[in-house]
């Protein structure tokens, strides 16, 4: 019996959903700056896109 195997693309954009769903429930976005803030204190998080992963100075990556 074959496997039925997941289109690159599929996995791709499930990635992208979860890193985005990390980004939304540990982040604020200010319009104002342009910055992602960190819901818990409140320092600037820095958001690698490419390399989907977020990161806090005091809590790490998200």
């Amino acid at each position: 019996m074959k496997q039925k195997q997941v289109p690159p693309h599929k996995s791709l954009k499930k990635q992208d959903n979860d890193f985005l769903e990390r980004i939304v429930n540990h982040c604020y976005f200010d319009a104002l700056t342009g910055q992602f803030y960190c819901k818990k204190c409140d320092c600037v998080v820095h958001v690698d896109w490419p390399r989907t992963y977020g990161f806090c100075a005091i809590h790490g990556i998200l």
